[in-house]
């Protein structure tokens, strides 16, 4: 599912080394390309009431000359049970390619729950009991907007 559009915007021309100020970027491939083709900001971020969010936000290839972006934002959603989106493995998945090919950035979250982010894979869960710690309190609110909007 696609959705959304928002500005990704440095301050004053200032080159994008990172996401939400904690996520540092690297260089990525996309699907039939050269390295070097997108950047990958890639990780844990916290929301709000603490809790931990894995998220993906991709962009274009940095600017050899002038601003890095503003960038039109596409927010890629995944349905129940599944994850974040836009890699495969340590490339670009081929639909989140053709998006930064066009100069868009790319924002994907495991929303609470699901994925790194408090759920089945996240290594802060308990195995086979109920959430704990961190993911206590800060699971599952799928598409609540109390949560996963703020």
């Amino acid at each position: 599912m696609v959705v959304g559009a928002l500005a990704w915007a440095p301050a004053a021309d200032a080159a994008i080394t990172n996401a939400f100020g904690s996520l540092s970027c690297s260089s990525a491939l996309l699907s039939g390309t050269p390295a070097g083709t997108a950047r990958v900001c890639s990780g844990i971020t916290h929301t709000f009431d603490n809790t931990d969010i894995d998220v993906n936000v991709i962009l274009p290839a940095a600017p050899l000359a002038g601003a890095d972006g503003p960038y039109p934002t596409i927010g890629r959603f995944h349905g129940w049970g599944g994850s974040k989106v836009g890699l495969n493995g340590s490339n670009v998945d081929d639909r989140t390619s053709s998006f930064i090919r066009r100069g868009y950035a790319v924002f994907s979250m495991s929303d609470r729950g699901w994925g790194n982010s408090c759920g089945g894979t996240d290594p802060k869960r308990v195995t086979g009991g109920a959430p704990d710690g961190p993911c206590e309190e800060g699971y599952n609110h799928l598409m609540d907007t109390r949560y996963e909007v703020r």
